[in-house]
């Protein structure tokens, strides 16, 4: 299991870009969630995993983002 995720709060929505690979079900997913922190409401941006560029890998070892352990709660 891989996953990678940055998250992020611009005025009243938090987004989440999302990278995850299960290899027991051999499963790839790619996309943005973005969630209205007033209303809570959560609407998902479904990835085109042929069409990714990069990867979310590399911003484990950036010093610019805070990286959090996925069970902290956050």
């Amino acid at each position: 299991m891989d996953l990678n995720y940055i998250k992020f709060i611009n005025a009243d929505y938090e987004y989440c870009i999302f990278d995850t690979y299960y290899a027991i079900e051999n499963s790839m997913t790619i996309g943005i969630e973005i969630r209205n922190t007033t209303s809570n409401k959560v609407s998902y941006i479904k990835g085109i995993k042929s069409a990714q560029k990069g990867s979310l890998i590399g911003f484990r070892y950036n010093e610019l983002l805070e990286v959090h352990d996925a069970f902290d709660g956050d």
